[in-house]
């Protein structure tokens, strides 16, 4: 899935992925390079997929209840830059 942040393109499928096994939040995924970008792909009651950035708590929640143990040690290059500008395409 391709999508906008903050001016900047994104494909998830240059991303590292986790996956949740949760229908309501598939997946998170970081960017590659560091500082690491976190994003939480959701989905809405109908069916609807949306991406974005989350903060680096947000991050650290997630990856503790979803026993994300990679992403756990990721946190410390999480960029928090505050709340971010999206478009999915």
């Amino acid at each position: 899935m391709t999508f906008n942040c903050d001016g900047c393109g994104y494909d998830t499928a240059d991303m590292l992925e986790f996956r949740t096994g949760n229908p309501a939040i598939r997946a998170l995924y970081a960017t590659r390079a560091s500082p690491h970008r976190v994003f939480v792909e959701r989905v809405d009651e109908v069916g609807r997929a949306r991406i974005e950035r989350i903060s680096a708590s947000e991050t650290r929640y997630l990856a503790d209840r979803f026993f994300l143990h990679e992403l756990v040690h990721l946190h410390l290059n999480i960029a928090d830059t505050g709340e971010a500008d999206f478009t999915n395409p």
